[in-house]
This record gives structure tokens, C-alpha cells and sequence, in this order.
């Protein structure tokens, strides 16, 4: 597989992310649609977060993912719940969990290299 054939989707403008926004109503939209992504659009494409924060809650997951980019250019905050919830492992959920999955890269640019004068 060639990776240059991957369509790069961008998480708000493709998936309606919602950047700067941590209300419940926002939390939850981000992790449930960051989840779907993973789900279903994540093998041979790459998703892109622009220079911007995006609030969610932990419990991102995917799995069986194959040839993945995740470029992040800006924030990914993530927000616990007053009640955290603990994984079969009585471990509070991880922010972002991906079992069973190859080549995936992510990236994120050099601050120094970004840096305004």
C-alpha cells in the first residue's frame, strides 16, 4: 500500500470536531466522534488536527487499525469525569486506547519549528 494514496480528513471541518469548546455537550461529541473515526475511517487514511485545542473525555478507542496517520498540529486536552471510570484492569481509563492495529504514525510538529517571531 502506498501511503501517499491515503485521503487526509480533517477532524472539524470533515467530522464537525468542535475545537475551543469543553462543555459536556462538546466533550462528549469530540470522544464520540473521535471513537467513530477510529472505528470506521481510520485504516489507509490519516486524520488532521489544526492549530487548535480540542477538548474530550478519555475512553477514546479503536482497534484492528491498519496504515494510519494521526497529524496533530494542535492540542488534544483530554477532561476526566468527577467520577472516573476504571477498564477491567481497575485502571482509570486510558485517553486513547488502539489494540490490534499496525503502521500507524503519529505526528505532531516541532514547536521550535513553528515558533513566531
Amino acid at each position: 500500500y502506498d501511503s501517499s494514496d491515503r485521503t487526509v480528513y480533517d477532524f472539524e471541518a470533515d467530522f464537525g470536531g468542535i475545537a475551543y469548546n469543553y462543555s459536556t455537550a462538546a466533550l462528549q461529541h469530540n470522544t464520540q466522534t473521535l471513537s467513530d473515526i477510529l472505528r470506521y475511517n481510520a485504516s489507509y487514511n490519516s486524520l488532521f488536527f489544526a492549530d487548535k485545542i480540542f477538548h474530550f473525555h478519555p475512553g477514546v478507542y479503536g482497534t484492528e487499525i491498519t496504515d494510519f496517520e494521526l497529524v496533530i498540529n494542535g492540542t488534544l486536552r483530554f477532561h476526566r469525569p468527577n467520577e472516573t471510570y476504571v477498564n477491567h484492569y481497575n485502571r482509570p481509563e486510558p485517553c486513547i486506547l488502539i489494540e490490534d492495529s499496525t503502521d500507524l504514525l503519529v505526528t505532531s510538529p516541532d514547536p521550535a519549528d513553528t515558533a513566531v517571531d
